[in-house]
Protein backbone atom coordinates (compact mmCIF):
# COMPACT_ATOMS: atom_id res chain seq x y z
CA UNK A 1 0.00 0.00 0.00
CA UNK A 2 1.05 3.40 -0.08
CA UNK A 3 1.47 3.82 3.20
CA UNK A 4 3.47 0.88 3.84
CA UNK A 5 5.72 2.66 0.71
CA UNK A 6 6.18 6.02 2.67
CA UNK A 7 6.93 4.41 5.94
CA UNK A 8 9.78 2.71 4.05
CA UNK A 9 10.88 5.63 2.63
CA UNK A 10 10.43 7.48 5.84
CA UNK A 11 12.79 4.84 7.29
CA UNK A 12 15.45 4.54 4.67
CA UNK A 13 15.29 8.43 4.68
CA UNK A 14 16.48 8.81 8.25
CA UNK A 15 18.89 6.11 7.67
CA UNK A 16 20.85 8.08 5.38
CA UNK A 17 20.75 10.80 7.56
CA UNK A 18 21.59 10.07 11.41
CA UNK A 19 24.08 8.05 13.52
CA UNK A 20 22.52 4.59 14.50
CA UNK A 21 22.78 4.17 17.92
CA UNK A 22 23.01 0.62 18.93
CA UNK A 23 21.51 -1.27 21.61
CA UNK A 24 22.09 -4.75 23.25
CA UNK A 25 19.66 -6.18 20.85
CA UNK A 26 21.15 -5.12 18.04
CA UNK A 27 20.96 -8.12 15.77
CA UNK A 28 22.30 -7.86 11.91
CA UNK A 29 21.45 -10.46 9.07
CA UNK A 30 23.40 -11.21 6.30
CA UNK A 31 21.73 -13.27 3.54
CA UNK A 32 24.26 -15.68 1.40
CA UNK A 33 25.62 -19.46 0.98
CA UNK A 34 27.56 -19.88 3.89
CA UNK A 35 31.32 -19.54 3.37
CA UNK A 36 34.36 -17.57 3.97
CA UNK A 37 33.18 -14.13 3.40
CA UNK A 38 29.66 -14.96 5.59
CA UNK A 39 31.48 -16.32 8.21
CA UNK A 40 34.17 -13.28 8.57
CA UNK A 41 30.72 -11.26 9.14
CA UNK A 42 29.28 -13.12 11.85
CA UNK A 43 32.61 -13.28 13.54
CA UNK A 44 32.90 -9.41 13.00
CA UNK A 45 29.70 -8.55 14.12
CA UNK A 46 29.71 -11.17 17.02
CA UNK A 47 33.25 -9.51 18.35
CA UNK A 48 31.16 -6.07 18.40
CA UNK A 49 28.61 -7.93 20.91
CA UNK A 50 25.82 -8.04 18.38
CA UNK A 51 23.61 -10.76 17.44
CA UNK A 52 24.62 -11.84 14.27
CA UNK A 53 21.74 -13.88 11.76
CA UNK A 54 22.01 -15.53 8.48
CA UNK A 55 19.22 -16.13 5.50
CA UNK A 56 21.43 -19.27 4.31
CA UNK A 57 20.95 -19.96 0.98
CA UNK A 58 21.24 -23.67 0.54
CA UNK A 59 20.96 -26.77 -2.26
CA UNK A 60 18.64 -29.89 -1.98
CA UNK A 61 21.01 -30.73 1.17
CA UNK A 62 20.02 -28.56 4.04
CA UNK A 63 23.22 -27.66 6.39
CA UNK A 64 23.14 -26.35 9.64
CA UNK A 65 25.83 -23.01 9.66
CA UNK A 66 27.49 -22.92 12.93
CA UNK A 67 29.83 -20.51 14.83
CA UNK A 68 30.53 -19.04 18.38
CA UNK A 69 29.05 -16.00 17.30
CA UNK A 70 26.29 -16.68 15.29
CA UNK A 71 22.90 -15.89 16.96
CA UNK A 72 20.09 -17.22 14.18
CA UNK A 73 19.52 -18.57 11.44
CA UNK A 74 17.24 -19.94 8.63
CA UNK A 75 17.63 -21.83 5.47
CA UNK A 76 16.31 -20.81 2.29
CA UNK A 77 16.55 -22.84 -0.85
CA UNK A 78 18.68 -21.71 -4.40
CA UNK A 79 15.03 -22.33 -5.94
CA UNK A 80 12.78 -19.97 -3.63
CA UNK A 81 15.46 -17.09 -4.22
CA UNK A 82 13.93 -14.59 -5.88
CA UNK A 83 10.47 -15.64 -5.53
CA UNK A 84 7.56 -15.00 -3.65
CA UNK A 85 7.56 -17.53 -1.24
CA UNK A 86 11.42 -16.78 -0.91
CA UNK A 87 10.44 -13.40 0.16
CA UNK A 88 7.87 -14.28 2.92
CA UNK A 89 10.21 -16.50 4.63
CA UNK A 90 13.13 -13.64 4.43
CA UNK A 91 9.86 -11.43 6.11
CA UNK A 92 9.15 -14.21 8.40
CA UNK A 93 12.28 -14.94 9.97
CA UNK A 94 13.24 -10.82 9.86
CA UNK A 95 10.13 -10.49 11.55
CA UNK A 96 10.52 -13.32 14.20
CA UNK A 97 14.09 -12.61 15.21
CA UNK A 98 13.18 -8.91 15.44
CA UNK A 99 16.43 -7.97 12.89
CA UNK A 100 17.69 -4.56 12.93
CA UNK A 101 18.91 -4.32 9.24
CA UNK A 102 19.84 -6.92 6.30
CA UNK A 103 22.69 -6.82 3.50
CA UNK A 104 23.88 -9.62 1.73
CA UNK A 105 26.75 -11.16 -0.88
CA UNK A 106 25.04 -10.56 -4.61
CA UNK A 107 24.15 -7.79 -6.71
CA UNK A 108 21.20 -9.95 -7.96
CA UNK A 109 19.93 -10.35 -4.54
CA UNK A 110 20.57 -7.16 -3.88
CA UNK A 111 18.42 -5.75 -6.41
CA UNK A 112 15.58 -8.25 -5.59
CA UNK A 113 15.73 -6.65 -2.24
CA UNK A 114 15.11 -3.35 -3.21
CA UNK A 115 12.21 -4.03 -5.66
CA UNK A 116 10.75 -5.72 -2.87
CA UNK A 117 11.46 -3.61 0.08
CA UNK A 118 7.62 -2.59 0.34
CA UNK A 119 7.20 -6.16 1.15
CA UNK A 120 9.40 -6.40 4.12
CA UNK A 121 9.10 -5.21 7.75
CA UNK A 122 9.31 -1.40 8.12
CA UNK A 123 11.56 -1.48 10.65
CA UNK A 124 14.27 -3.45 8.69
CA UNK A 125 16.76 -1.19 7.27
CA UNK A 126 18.78 -2.01 3.73
CA UNK A 127 22.39 -1.60 3.99
CA UNK A 128 22.57 -1.80 0.46
CA UNK A 129 24.06 0.51 -2.16
CA UNK A 130 21.43 2.33 -3.93
CA UNK A 131 19.44 0.27 -7.08
CA UNK A 132 21.03 2.94 -9.66
CA UNK A 133 24.72 2.16 -8.45
CA UNK A 134 24.63 -1.24 -8.38
CA UNK A 135 22.78 -1.58 -11.90
CA UNK A 136 25.83 0.96 -12.91
CA UNK A 137 28.19 -1.12 -11.15
CA UNK A 138 27.11 -4.52 -13.04
CA UNK A 139 28.28 -2.96 -16.07
CA UNK A 140 31.89 -3.46 -17.12
CA UNK A 141 31.28 -0.86 -19.92
CA UNK A 142 30.17 1.41 -17.33
CA UNK A 143 32.76 0.51 -15.49
CA UNK A 144 35.44 1.02 -17.79
CA UNK A 145 34.41 4.35 -18.72
CA UNK A 146 34.07 5.62 -15.06
CA UNK A 147 37.61 4.51 -14.95
CA UNK A 148 39.21 6.80 -17.31
CA UNK A 149 36.91 9.56 -15.89
CA UNK A 150 38.90 8.78 -12.71
CA UNK A 151 42.18 8.70 -14.58
CA UNK A 152 42.69 5.20 -14.12
CA UNK A 153 45.20 3.35 -16.96
CA UNK A 154 42.79 1.09 -18.82
CA UNK A 155 44.12 -2.01 -20.85
CA UNK A 156 42.89 -1.96 -24.52
CA UNK A 157 39.44 -3.10 -25.42
CA UNK A 158 37.43 -4.11 -27.83
CA UNK A 159 32.95 -5.11 -27.43
CA UNK A 160 31.96 -7.88 -28.84
CA UNK A 161 28.79 -8.05 -29.94
CA UNK A 162 28.74 -9.67 -33.31
CA UNK A 163 31.10 -12.28 -35.60
CA UNK A 164 34.65 -12.86 -35.28
CA UNK A 165 35.71 -11.18 -38.50
CA UNK A 166 34.60 -7.62 -37.40
CA UNK A 167 37.54 -7.74 -35.20
CA UNK A 168 40.23 -8.58 -37.11
CA UNK A 169 42.78 -6.39 -35.81
CA UNK A 170 42.76 -7.80 -32.22
CA UNK A 171 45.92 -8.89 -30.73
CA UNK A 172 46.41 -12.87 -28.96
CA UNK A 173 46.15 -13.84 -25.92
CA UNK A 174 42.68 -12.08 -25.26
CA UNK A 175 41.06 -12.09 -21.53
CA UNK A 176 37.31 -11.98 -22.35
CA UNK A 177 34.71 -10.74 -19.65
CA UNK A 178 31.07 -10.51 -20.38
CA UNK A 179 29.65 -7.10 -20.04
CA UNK A 180 27.39 -8.30 -17.35
CA UNK A 181 28.08 -11.50 -14.65
CA UNK A 182 25.81 -14.25 -15.72
CA UNK A 183 24.67 -12.41 -19.01
CA UNK A 184 25.87 -15.17 -21.39
CA UNK A 185 24.60 -19.05 -21.51
CA UNK A 186 26.32 -21.14 -20.91
CA UNK A 187 27.73 -18.67 -18.44
CA UNK A 188 31.54 -18.34 -17.71
CA UNK A 189 33.72 -15.67 -15.69
CA UNK A 190 36.30 -14.79 -17.47
CA UNK A 191 38.38 -17.07 -20.18
CA UNK A 192 42.22 -16.58 -22.02
CA UNK A 193 41.76 -17.05 -25.98
CA UNK A 194 44.62 -17.51 -28.11
CA UNK A 195 43.56 -17.81 -31.63
CA UNK A 196 40.60 -15.94 -34.02
CA UNK A 197 39.76 -19.70 -34.75
CA UNK A 198 39.57 -20.52 -31.08
CA UNK A 199 37.41 -16.88 -30.31
CA UNK A 200 35.24 -18.15 -33.46
CA UNK A 201 34.64 -21.54 -32.08
CA UNK A 202 34.05 -19.95 -28.69
CA UNK A 203 31.59 -17.89 -29.77
CA UNK A 204 29.56 -20.38 -31.82
CA UNK A 205 29.39 -22.74 -28.59
CA UNK A 206 27.32 -19.31 -26.82
CA UNK A 207 23.59 -20.11 -27.55
CA UNK A 208 23.05 -16.41 -25.90
CA UNK A 209 24.98 -13.23 -24.42
CA UNK A 210 22.53 -10.17 -23.24
CA UNK A 211 25.26 -6.94 -23.81
CA UNK A 212 28.56 -7.95 -25.43
CA UNK A 213 32.16 -9.70 -24.50
CA UNK A 214 34.48 -7.93 -23.24
CA UNK A 215 38.27 -8.34 -24.80
CA UNK A 216 41.61 -7.30 -23.91
CA UNK A 217 44.87 -8.57 -23.67
CA UNK A 218 45.90 -10.70 -21.89
CA UNK A 219 48.77 -10.05 -19.00
CA UNK A 220 50.63 -12.29 -17.05
CA UNK A 221 51.04 -9.94 -13.94
CA UNK A 222 49.75 -10.32 -10.51
CA UNK A 223 46.60 -8.83 -8.97
CA UNK A 224 46.40 -5.65 -6.69
CA UNK A 225 43.20 -5.61 -4.22
CA UNK A 226 42.46 -2.37 -2.68
CA UNK A 227 39.48 -2.75 -0.12
CA UNK A 228 37.65 0.15 0.95
CA UNK A 229 33.99 1.93 2.39
CA UNK A 230 32.07 4.54 1.70
CA UNK A 231 29.53 6.39 3.74
CA UNK A 232 26.10 7.70 3.06
CA UNK A 233 27.57 11.21 3.11
CA UNK A 234 30.83 10.62 0.48
CA UNK A 235 32.86 9.69 3.29
CA UNK A 236 35.89 7.18 2.64
CA UNK A 237 35.79 5.35 5.60
CA UNK A 238 39.03 3.50 4.84
CA UNK A 239 41.08 2.06 1.58
CA UNK A 240 43.58 -0.75 1.91
CA UNK A 241 45.70 -2.70 -0.52
CA UNK A 242 46.50 -5.97 -0.87
CA UNK A 243 49.07 -7.56 -3.97
CA UNK A 244 48.13 -10.92 -5.00
CA UNK A 245 50.67 -12.90 -5.96
CA UNK A 246 49.28 -16.20 -6.17
CA UNK A 247 46.24 -16.48 -8.29
CA UNK A 248 44.39 -19.81 -8.29
CA UNK A 249 41.09 -20.93 -10.73
CA UNK A 250 40.94 -17.14 -12.02
CA UNK A 251 40.61 -15.81 -7.93
CA UNK A 252 43.20 -14.74 -5.29
CA UNK A 253 44.98 -17.84 -3.56
CA UNK A 254 47.03 -15.23 -1.41
CA UNK A 255 46.97 -11.82 -0.64
CA UNK A 256 49.35 -9.74 1.41
CA UNK A 257 48.91 -6.41 2.70
CA UNK A 258 51.10 -3.30 0.52
CA UNK A 259 50.81 0.02 0.99
CA UNK A 260 49.01 2.72 -1.27
CA UNK A 261 50.28 5.73 -2.74
CA UNK A 262 48.51 8.83 -2.13
CA UNK A 263 47.55 9.12 -6.37
CA UNK A 264 45.97 5.57 -6.41
CA UNK A 265 44.00 6.51 -3.15
CA UNK A 266 42.63 9.89 -4.67
CA UNK A 267 41.88 7.58 -8.18
CA UNK A 268 40.13 5.11 -5.95
CA UNK A 269 38.28 8.07 -3.79
CA UNK A 270 37.10 9.83 -7.34
CA UNK A 271 36.22 6.92 -8.99
CA UNK A 272 33.56 5.54 -6.21
CA UNK A 273 31.98 9.25 -5.92
CA UNK A 274 31.88 8.84 -9.75
CA UNK A 275 29.55 5.99 -9.17
CA UNK A 276 28.24 7.26 -6.42
CA UNK A 277 29.13 3.84 -4.40
CA UNK A 278 28.03 3.36 -0.80
CA UNK A 279 29.13 0.62 1.45
CA UNK A 280 32.18 -1.74 0.81
CA UNK A 281 33.91 -2.44 -1.83
CA UNK A 282 36.81 -3.36 -3.52
CA UNK A 283 38.83 -2.67 -6.67
CA UNK A 284 41.14 -5.20 -8.98
CA UNK A 285 43.92 -3.76 -10.63
CA UNK A 286 46.60 -5.75 -12.53
CA UNK A 287 49.98 -4.89 -11.42
CA UNK A 288 53.41 -4.04 -12.38
CA UNK A 289 55.60 -3.46 -9.58
CA UNK A 290 59.07 -2.70 -10.93
CA UNK A 291 57.29 -0.25 -12.49
CA UNK A 292 54.37 0.22 -9.65
CA UNK A 293 51.87 0.35 -12.93
CA UNK A 294 48.38 -0.55 -12.11
CA UNK A 295 45.61 -1.22 -15.26
CA UNK A 296 41.87 -1.09 -13.86
CA UNK A 297 40.13 -4.23 -14.08
CA UNK A 298 37.19 -3.90 -12.20
CA UNK A 299 35.13 -2.94 -8.89
CA UNK A 300 32.72 -5.33 -6.83
CA UNK A 301 30.14 -2.82 -4.43
CA UNK A 302 29.79 -5.82 -2.03
CA UNK A 303 31.32 -8.06 0.62
CA UNK A 304 33.79 -10.22 -1.76
CA UNK A 305 36.03 -13.49 -2.27
CA UNK A 306 38.82 -12.02 -0.47
CA UNK A 307 37.31 -10.46 2.31
CA UNK A 308 37.74 -13.53 4.73
CA UNK A 309 41.10 -12.74 4.06
CA UNK A 310 41.85 -9.62 4.40
CA UNK A 311 39.90 -10.01 7.38
CA UNK A 312 42.16 -12.69 8.50
CA UNK A 313 44.66 -10.24 8.28
CA UNK A 314 42.93 -7.38 10.51
CA UNK A 315 41.45 -5.61 7.74
CA UNK A 316 37.83 -5.50 9.19
CA UNK A 317 35.84 -4.73 6.22
CA UNK A 318 32.16 -6.33 7.60
CA UNK A 319 32.36 -3.84 10.44
CA UNK A 320 32.95 -1.01 7.92
CA UNK A 321 29.86 -2.43 5.77
CA UNK A 322 27.73 -1.26 8.32
CA UNK A 323 29.74 1.59 9.57
CA UNK A 324 28.97 2.75 6.13
CA UNK A 325 25.55 3.32 6.95
CA UNK A 326 25.46 4.99 10.41
CA UNK A 327 26.02 2.15 12.07
CA UNK A 328 27.84 3.06 15.26
CA UNK A 329 31.33 0.81 16.37
CA UNK A 330 34.59 0.71 17.18
CA UNK A 331 37.12 -0.84 15.35
CA UNK A 332 40.41 -2.03 17.46
CA UNK A 333 41.87 -4.28 14.60
CA UNK A 334 44.92 -3.11 12.53
CA UNK A 335 46.44 -5.03 9.86
CA UNK A 336 48.91 -7.27 10.24
CA UNK A 337 52.07 -7.70 7.49
CA UNK A 338 51.24 -11.16 6.94
CA UNK A 339 50.09 -13.57 3.75
CA UNK A 340 46.65 -14.71 3.74
CA UNK A 341 45.32 -17.94 2.20
CA UNK A 342 42.86 -20.84 2.39
CA UNK A 343 44.77 -24.04 3.48
CA UNK A 344 41.85 -25.96 1.18
CA UNK A 345 42.64 -24.26 -1.80
CA UNK A 346 46.34 -24.55 -0.91
CA UNK A 347 45.69 -28.48 -1.46
CA UNK A 348 43.84 -28.23 -4.55
CA UNK A 349 46.41 -26.10 -6.05
CA UNK A 350 49.18 -28.33 -5.32
CA UNK A 351 47.00 -31.62 -6.67
CA UNK A 352 46.56 -29.78 -9.90
CA UNK A 353 50.29 -28.73 -10.21
CA UNK A 354 51.36 -32.50 -9.93
CA UNK A 355 48.36 -33.56 -12.42
CA UNK A 356 49.73 -30.86 -14.87
CA UNK A 357 46.09 -29.24 -15.04
CA UNK A 358 47.01 -25.44 -14.12
CA UNK A 359 46.51 -23.14 -16.70
CA UNK A 360 46.85 -19.06 -17.62
CA UNK A 361 45.01 -18.06 -15.27
CA UNK A 362 47.02 -19.73 -12.30
CA UNK A 363 49.48 -17.07 -11.67
CA UNK A 364 52.71 -17.63 -11.47
CA UNK A 365 53.35 -21.09 -13.62
CA UNK A 366 56.10 -22.50 -12.18
CA UNK A 367 56.91 -26.17 -11.90
CA UNK A 368 55.78 -29.13 -9.46
CA UNK A 369 59.12 -28.45 -7.25
CA UNK A 370 58.59 -24.84 -6.72
CA UNK A 371 54.64 -25.21 -6.54
CA UNK A 372 55.66 -27.95 -3.78
CA UNK A 373 57.50 -25.86 -2.02
CA UNK A 374 55.12 -22.70 -2.02
CA UNK A 375 52.24 -25.46 -0.20
CA UNK A 376 54.42 -26.27 2.51
CA UNK A 377 55.57 -23.01 3.14
CA UNK A 378 51.49 -21.83 2.88
CA UNK A 379 50.03 -24.57 5.47
CA UNK A 380 52.34 -23.91 7.81
CA UNK A 381 53.02 -19.77 7.54
CA UNK A 382 50.47 -18.31 6.01
CA UNK A 383 47.16 -17.34 7.82
CA UNK A 384 44.17 -19.31 6.93
CA UNK A 385 40.86 -17.14 5.72
CA UNK A 386 38.81 -20.28 7.93
CA UNK A 387 40.70 -21.73 10.49
CA UNK A 388 41.21 -19.76 14.54
CA UNK A 389 41.01 -20.85 17.82
CA UNK A 390 38.68 -18.76 19.40
CA UNK A 391 36.19 -19.72 16.74
CA UNK A 392 36.34 -23.49 16.54
CA UNK A 393 32.96 -24.62 15.47
CA UNK A 394 32.98 -22.18 12.66
CA UNK A 395 36.11 -23.41 11.28
CA UNK A 396 34.97 -27.03 11.27
CA UNK A 397 31.79 -26.34 10.26
CA UNK A 398 33.07 -24.95 7.23
CA UNK A 399 35.97 -27.36 6.74
CA UNK A 400 32.75 -29.81 7.19
CA UNK A 401 30.54 -28.55 4.23
CA UNK A 402 33.45 -28.48 1.92
CA UNK A 403 34.31 -31.81 2.25
CA UNK A 404 31.14 -32.46 1.76
CA UNK A 405 30.77 -31.07 -1.53
CA UNK A 406 33.95 -32.89 -2.54
CA UNK A 407 32.82 -36.10 -1.73
CA UNK A 408 28.97 -36.60 -0.81
CA UNK A 409 27.22 -34.31 -3.29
Amino acid sequence: SRSTRNKHIARDFMNKNVSVNISDNFRPAIIGEFGPPILACIRSWGKQSWQPCIVSVQGDKEFIPKSKYLHSWTPLSKNKLFTDEGLKIISKFLEKEKISGITCLQEKIALWLHRERHKLPVSVSLWLPSEKSIIRALSKTEQIVCAKQAGFQVLPTIMVNGPIHEFVDMDFPLCIRPVNPGSTDPQFKVKIIYTSKEFETFLAGIKYFDQGIICQPFMNLPNLVVHGASSMKGEILFLEGFIVEHKFEGVSLTVRNIELNSELKNKCTAYVRLMDIVGPFHFEFLYKQDTDQVWFLEINTRIGGTTAKVYALGCDEPLYALKSFGISAKNSSSTTIRIASSRQALMKYLFFAITCKLNALDYPKKNIFYSTIFVLKGLFLFKDDIFTIEDLRGSSCLYYNNFRRLFIQ
